[in-house]
């Protein structure tokens, strides 16, 4: 059971990136705010380096906030990757290799930005190949 849950959990935060590579394709919008989610790939291999980036913007400038981005299956969060982080010039990012149990899978990463009181959302979706 511990190598499932350690497996799942891998297999979440590479989830994550291909989130946001997906949400760089459709931003959303908000008081202001955009926020893009995007990947290297939406169709990474098992052992591909992959980066998950959201980025943010209010009015058109880098926007300062913090992000979430969760990692959902099936409609449902399984991981949390960022819980509170801080963007860095409206940027936030994480690299990672994906692993095997991930072949197969279909993942959708969600970032959440908020931002002086504004809210938004971007998501990106992913299919690991083998």
């Amino acid at each position: 059971m511990r190598l499932v849950t350690t497996r799942l959990r891998a297999l979440t935060a590479l989830a994550l990136t291909a989130v946001a590579v997906l949400a760089a394709t459709a931003p959303a919008t908000a008081g202001g705010l955009r926020v893009k989610v995007s990947g290297t790939s939406s169709r990474p291999s098992v052992g591909d380096r992959w980066t998950l980036t959201v980025t943010a913007k209010k009015n058109g400038k880098p926007a300062a906030g913090r992000v979430r981005v969760d990692v959902l299956m099936g409609g449902k969060v399984v991981r949390t990757v960022a819980a509170n982080d801080r963007l860095s010039g409206g940027r936030w990012s994480i690299t990672q290799k994906w692993p095997g149990i991930a072949k197969g899978r279909s993942m959708t990463f969600r970032g959440t930005v908020t931002s002086g009181g504004s809210r938004g959302t971007g998501a990106f979706t992913v299919h690991v190949r083998g």
